[in-house]
């Protein structure tokens, strides 16, 4: 069985961290390739783009990690967020296309976009005991579920509102 409410008793910050962990990932797998054909990129710049961004996030996962296993993981998940949202300002102001600039940033953004939801993960197995580790790992993923289904329906008008660059602050306020 799974208990919603005694896991979120136990570690808020872990279910909240896998709903936002959901809607940052939601936002982005579903409204960055939107963002580059707004911005007129090939198809092949697009493909690059999410490309750059797992790169980030697979070279990031062991530093993150371990610095996850030397201090509160909350920190962690808090800087990490406050990366990804410092990274999405100048997205949302600038709105690049020079194929360079975004590469790296959004490898950038990837190093702290795909840790998140492992972070969230990790906090909530801290509290855990063995016996109920897979109760906790369907807990986690059910707020996960629920923030990528909020991620499109929160990040969706917002693009609607002000164009391209409402992917970036839809994404940084998920962040």
């Amino acid at each position: 069985t799974i208990d919603l409410k005694g896991l979120f008793k136990a570690s808020p910050a872990a279910m909240v961290g896998a709903f936002m962990a959901g809607m940052v990932f939601s936002i982005w797998s579903f409204f960055v390739p939107v963002y580059g054909k707004m911005a007129d990129l090939s198809d092949f710049t697009i493909a690059t783009m999410l490309a750059f961004a797992m790169l980030g996030g697979i070279i990031a996962q062991f530093p993150i990690g371990r610095l996850s296993d030397r201090m509160d993981r909350r920190y962690v998940m808090a800087g990490a967020g406050a990366f990804g949202a410092a990274l999405c300002l100048p997205a949302a102001l600038l709105a690049p296309t020079t194929p360079w600039v975004i590469f790296c940033f959004t490898f950038a953004l990837g190093m702290v976009l795909f840790p998140i939801y492992a972070l969230a993960s990790a906090h909530a197995n801290d509290i855990a005991q063995p016996e109920d580790f897979v109760k906790i790992s369907g807990g986690i993923l059910i707020f996960y579920g629920l923030g990528t289904t909020a991620g499109p329906l929160a990040g969706g008008p917002v693009i609607d509102a002000v164009g391209k660059s409402g992917v970036f602050m839809s994404l940084g306020a998920a962040f």
